[in-house]
């Protein structure tokens, strides 16, 4: 006959009654409320032997995943445009193996190698989205410890020790996934490259690096000084990064511009350009720009026609289309008389156009880095959304000598 389980009060009364004997009593319990919780120190259902160390439980809840769109800095060809997801409740260390606060991260291990690991401890490796959930957090913010970049907060450990950064932590309690070093996850590099890869997640770097959103990918055989790995634990979450691959052309011309669309666009521009005395302002001419797979900018030509005899006004400006609002992502900083179409060499993420007001004529150059977009000028470019006094368009002078025409 099999024994009976203790009922709830009993197992409650004798739990407290031994607490001095048995302080594990005293643990968390794993998939509490939405703050989560920190519990540890026994084997994991299912362990060999020995102590799997401190573990996080994250409850079963959603979070936005990758970036959302116009988010600087993204990875647009490699993060989810911030859907929500919704997920079980697991159990993840809260340090990287060997998940010990006074032991350096393992490294130099492959993907095997380390499911292998967590299996020992009757755990497993975490799926990447199941990492990102711990890092973070209830709110779901960009970094672990919040919504804005702090390079002091995950700095880098050379002896990969983990603990020694109280602020580099999660709300969840789940510690040190950057500045230490890369994490195996179970999960295929699913971005349009099939499953041959394995996805890392976490390490040392910059703003780019540090965010949770941010992974890589890796052969799974491969072993590196920065390449560690922790351990998860319940169901594997069913939720993956499935994300298709968009290549465009660097740069097309729209035939013409949607009024409610340059509409928008005009709204969006600085206050000296949404409207200029005694001239007509809008956008007359629109490119499409795909400087990378799955990102999309506009690239107005904005312009300034006086009533009078006086020259238009021009300005580049590029916009980011965000649920069907432009936002202004950068804009030349003067008018000039003259705008060329913007143009692409090998590289997507630059463009050149060719800008003039006679005497002088240059070459303006607007770039692209992970969202952010720069304009380098001609130092004869002047600040304002009109033409400097006595400005006027280059004319084009004529091979042949001009002839006046005979007087009757």
């Amino acid at each position: 006959m099999r024994p009976r389980a203790l009922s709830a009060p009993l197992a409650l009364s004798l739990c407290l009654a031994l607490s001095l004997a048995l302080p594990a009593c005293n643990r968390s319990r794993e998939g509490g409320g939405e703050s989560g919780g920190i519990f540890g120190g026994g084997p994991a259902t299912g362990a060999s032997s020995g102590s799997i160390g401190p573990v996080a439980s994250v409850p079963a809840g959603s979070f936005r995943a990758g970036s959302p769109c116009g988010a600087t800095p993204r990875i647009t060809n490699e993060e989810l445009v911030g859907p929500t997801i919704a997920m079980g409740s697991f159990s993840i260390d809260v340090y990287p193996y060997p998940n010990d606060p006074v032991k350096p991260a393992r490294v130099d291990v492959s993907r095997d190698e380390a499911e292998t690991a967590c299996t020992e401890r009757g755990r497993r490796l975490c799926s990447e989205l199941e990492w990102e959930r711990a890092c973070k957090g209830p709110a779901s913010t960009t970094f672990e410890y919040g919504g804005g970049y702090d390079a002091a907060a995950c700095k880098a450990q050379p002896d990969l020790l983990p603990g020694k950064r109280p602020r580099c932590a999660s709300a969840f309690g789940v510690k040190d996934q950057h500045g230490l070093v890369f994490e195996w996850t179970r999960s295929a590099w699913g971005r349009g490259t099939g499953s041959e890869l394995g996805t890392v997640r976490g390490g040392p770097g910059g703003v780019l690096q540090a965010r949770c959103a941010n992974g890589q990918s890796r052969p799974p055989g491969t072993r590196a000084h920065d390449l560690g790995f922790r351990c998860c634990g319940g169901p594997v979450d069913p939720a993956i990064v499935d994300l298709s691959l968009r290549h465009e052309a660097t740069i097309v011309e729209e035939p013409s511009v949607e009024g409610g669309l340059g509409a928008a666009m005009l709204r969006a521009m600085p206050k000296d350009h949404q409207s200029v005395a005694g001239a007509r302002v809008g956008f007359e001419k629109l490119w499409r720009w795909h400087p990378r797979d799955n990102e999309e900018l506009l690239v107005g030509r904005w312009t300034s026609r006086p009533s009078g005899p006086e020259p238009a006004s021009h300005v580049i400006a590029v916009f980011k289309v965000c649920g069907g609002v432009p936002a202004l992502v950068a804009h030349m900083r003067g008018a000039v008389a003259e705008v060329g179409a913007p143009g692409s060499g090998a590289d997507p993420q630059r463009l050149g156009a060719r800008v003039a007001t006679s005497p002088d004529a240059g070459e303006l150059r607007i770039s692209y880095s992970y969202g952010s977009v720069g304009v380098e000028h001609p130092d004869w470019v002047k600040p304002g959304a009109t033409l400097p006094a006595g400005a006027r368009p280059t004319i084009a002078q004529p091979k042949g000598p001009i002839i006046a025409p005979k007087r009757r």
